[in-house]
């Protein structure tokens, strides 16, 4: 990323690799491979979730919820602008999920409240 226009360019196929990978076809090392069930935990059960619990925390606390998802969005912009490695990006991704978790957390009380 040598400019801005390249920079802007990329932010979304970074952001997207920044909270996905590894994917299920990435497999390499014994601990890379390792990290592949937890991203797809993250992937197809936990994801959803939050944006529920966004939901649900945007119409009680707009404010606050406001607040931490620009600290995510900034946080997963700046990673994936300069981040080109799978196993720094896995690591510096527990950051922006241990927020995350908190909307998660809201989403599943709400799902599981609806029942």
């Amino acid at each position: 990323v040598s400019t801005l226009d390249k920079a802007i360019g990329f932010l979304p196929i970074g952001v997207v690799y920044f909270l996905l990978v590894p994917l299920p076809w990435q497999l390499g090392s014994f601990r890379q491979t390792l990290a592949v069930p937890e991203t797809f935990f993250w992937t197809v059960f936990i994801y959803p979730k939050v944006f529920r619990g966004i939901l649900r925390a945007r119409a009680r606390n707009p404010q606050g919820t406001l607040f931490l998802l620009l600290c995510t969005v900034a946080m997963c912009c700046l990673y994936a602008l300069v981040m080109g490695n799978i196993g720094t990006t896995f690591r510096m991704r527990i950051q922006v999920w241990a927020i995350l978790a908190l909307f998660a957390g809201w989403g599943w009380h709400f799902a599981r409240s609806e029942k």
